[in-house]
């Protein structure tokens, strides 16, 4: 079986063949909600307009929140990453998380949102590249088919900073 390492970092993914719900390969959506104080996550997800009604939403071409977007505009927000990772062959794929502040992935075994579990996550911020810092950044590895697609997302809850 073949191995990958699928890295994420503020919810980065450098093995791309990605999607949007569009089915469009090479693009992701993120959503973003101002003004949540706090570091948790609770504080998007207790959000009264998380999920649906997000404050902004643009197209990535990778699984990241970049420098020179939303991430440098302003603090204390909320975001969610997602799309559909096409993986190029059967493997086990291995995934990681870090964030500013808390950050946790899900993955779906099927192309649905609906069954999407977590996989890994950032418990409180970690700077750009470190990996290790918390338990739960790296997911076990995964088995996944060639030629399906899986619904990924990640959440991020920033502070400050």
């Amino acid at each position: 079986m073949c191995k990958r390492v699928i890295y994420l970092t503020s919810l980065v993914l450098l093995l791309g063949l990605v999607g949007n719900s569009s089915g469009q390969t090479g693009t992701i959506t993120i959503e973003w909600w101002t003004d949540i104080t706090g570091v948790d996550i609770t504080g998007l997800l207790n959000h009264a307009d998380y999920p649906d009604n997000p404050d902004g939403s643009d197209y990535l071409t990778t699984f990241e929140i970049v420098e020179g977007s939303i991430a440098d505009l302003v603090d204390e927000y909320g975001a969610r990453v997602r799309g559909y990772f096409h993986p190029p062959v059967t493997g086990e794929y291995t995934f990681w998380i870090t964030g500013n502040d808390e950050g946790q992935l899900f993955l779906s075994p099927e192309g649905s949102s609906s069954h999407a579990e977590v996989i890994a996550r950032c418990i409180r911020s970690a700077p750009l590249d470190d990996w290790t810092r918390y338990a739960g950044q790296q997911s076990m590895p995964i088995t996944l088919e060639a030629g399906k697609k899986y619904y990924i997302e990640g959440i991020l809850k920033e502070n400050t900073g």
